[in-house]
C-alpha cells in the first residue's frame, strides 16, 4: 500500500517532491530485497564453511594414539572404522553409541564376528542415546569412569562438526580428535563409497546451526 501512495504522491506532486518519493519508493524496494538476499546470502555462506570445515577433518583423519575411542552410531561405517582403530591398537578400549539407533543385531554381529575376543573385552555397546546430544550424554559417563583424557572421535565427516560442539560441551577439559570417514554402503563385494544428496547435506547443515540450542 505504501508504494501505490508513493506512485500517486509522485504524480500529483511538484517535480522536486515526486523525485523525493521515487527515491523513498527505490528505497523501500531495494530494502525488501535485501531483506530477502541477506538471509540467504548468510545461510550459503555459513554452509560453504561448513561443507569446507568438514572437508578439511576428513583430509585430516589421522589415527593419532588416544585413551579411548568413540564412534557415535547412525551408520555402520562409523562403527567398522573405531573397530578397525581398536584393532590396530590407537586405544585401549572403544564405545559404539546410540547403537539402538543406527545397528541391528546382524550388523552388530558381523562386527563382532571379526575379532570376538577383542570385541568382548574391549568394546562396550550404548543402545541408550537417540540422538546426537544424547550420544555426548552417554559418552561423558563412560570418560568419566575410565579416567580418559584423549579421545578419537569417529564420525563421518558432515556429521563431525555438529558432534564435536555437543562433545565438547559435554566433556570440558578433554582433548577430542576428530577422525572422520566417508560415507559408505556395504555391498555384496564389500564397503563402497557413498554419494551424499544434496537434502541430506543441508539436513545436516541446519541440524549444526541448532545444536547449540536447547533442543538442537
Amino acid at each position: 500500500m505504501l508504494g501505490w501512495w508513493l506512485v500517486l504522491g509522485g504524480l500529483l506532486a511538484p517535480p522536486a517532491i515526486a523525485a523525493l518519493l521515487r527515491r523513498r519508493l527505490l528505497d523501500a524496494r531495494l530494502g525488501f530485497v535485501l531483506v530477502l538476499v541477506a538471509p540467504t546470502l548468510g545461510l550459503a555462506l555459513g554452509y560453504v564453511g561448513f561443507a569446507s570445515f568438514a572437508a578439511w577433518l576428513s583430509a585430516q583423519a589421522r589415527p593419532v594414539a588416544a585413551d579411548g575411542i568413540v564412534a557415535l552410531s547412525g551408520r555402520m561405517e562409523r562403527l567398522h572404522a573405531a573397530f578397525d582403530l581398536l584393532r590396530r591398537g590407537v586405544a585401549p578400549v572403544a564405545l559404539l553409541s546410540g547403537t539402538g539407533e543406527g545397528a541391528n543385531d546382524i550388523e552388530l554381529g558381523k562386527l563382532r564376528a571379526r575379532d570376538p575376543a577383542l570385541f568382548d573385552a574391549r568394546v562396550t555397546l550404548d543402545p541408550l542415546a537417540r540422538n546426537t546430544r544424547g550420544n555426548a550424554q552417554q559418552i561423558r559417563a563412560w570418560v568419566a569412569e575410565r579416567q580418559i583424557k584423549r579421545l578419537l572421535v569417529v564420525s563421518t565427516d558432515l556429521h563431525l562438526p555438529r558432534a564435536l560442539l555437543h562433545l565438547s560441551q559435554a566433556l570440558p577439559g578433554i582433548e577430542l580428535v576428530a577422525f572422520a570417514v566417508a560415507p559408505q554402503a556395504e555391498t555384496a563385494g564389500g564397503w563402497v563409497a557413498e554419494a551424499v544428496p544434496w537434502p541430506q547435506r543441508i539436513a545436516e547443515f541446519l541440524k549444526f546451526l541448532l545444536a547449540p540450542l536447547p533442543f538442537g
